[in-house]
C-alpha cells in the first residue's frame, strides 16, 4: 500500500474515533486544548508546526530539544518565541521529526531529565504502519501518563499526578 493511501485511510480511522474538546474529561487536557490549541493566534504554517508553537507558548517553555534534520523548525520556533533556548537535551520540551525504537529507549526510558512538566511532540505518527506501531509503543510506556493523538502529531505528557489517559482530538 502506498504511503499516501495509508495516510488517507489512517485519517479516516482517526476522524471516526476522535473527538473535539467537548469529549475531554480531564481538566488539564481540556484547558490545554481550549486555551492553547484552539486559541489564537493561528500561525501561518503547517498543522504540526502550529501545534508546536501553540504548545510552547501555552506552557511557557524555555528549553526545547529538537531531533530533526529540518533546520527551518528551529528558525520558526525562534521567530515566534524569543525567550526559548534550543538545547541538546531537555526535560522540558522535545520535538521528534520521526520516532524509532532507539530514540524511545534513549530519550524516554533512559532520560534522567523527564519530569511531570516534560512534554514530547512526535511528528507524523500516522505516516506509516511502523510509525503507528512506535506511537503505540510510546503510549504504553509506564512513564507516559497522558497522550494526545492530533493525527498530524502526538503529544506526550509524563504527569505523575494524573491517571493514564489517551485522547484523540481533532485540531
Amino acid at each position: 500500500m502506498s504511503r499516501m493511501l495509508f495516510r488517507f485511510l489512517a485519517h479516516i480511522r482517526f476522524l471516526l474515533n476522535s473527538t473535539n474538546h467537548h469529549g475531554v474529561h480531564s481538566p488539564f487536557i481540556f484547558k490545554y486544548v481550549t486555551k492553547g490549541l484552539y486559541s489564537n493566534p493561528n500561525f501561518k504554517t503547517t498543522k504540526s508546526f502550529n501545534i508546536i508553537l501553540k504548545t510552547l507558548l501555552f506552557f511557557n517553555i524555555k528549553r526545547a530539544q529538537l531531533i530533526t534534520e529540518n533546520k527551518a523548525i528551529k528558525e520558526l520556533i525562534l521567530k515566534h518565541n524569543k525567550n526559548i533556548s534550543i538545547v541538546g537535551d531537555s526535560g522540558e520540551f522535545m520535538y521528534w521529526e520521526h520516532s524509532s525504537a532507539a530514540l524511545i529507549k534513549h530519550q524516554i526510558e533512559d532520560n534522567k531529565y523527564l519530569n511531570s512538566r516534560s512534554i514530547l511532540f512526535i511528528d507524523n505518527i500516522h505516516n506509516s504502519k511502523e510509525s503507528e506501531i512506535l506511537w503505540e509503543t510510546v503510549k504504553n510506556l509506564e512513564i507516559v501518563t497522558v497522550t494526545i493523538d492530533l493525527f498530524y502529531g502526538g503529544i506526550v505528557f509524563f504527569r505523575k499526578e494524573q491517571a493514564k489517559e489517551h485522547f484523540k482530538i481533532r485540531f
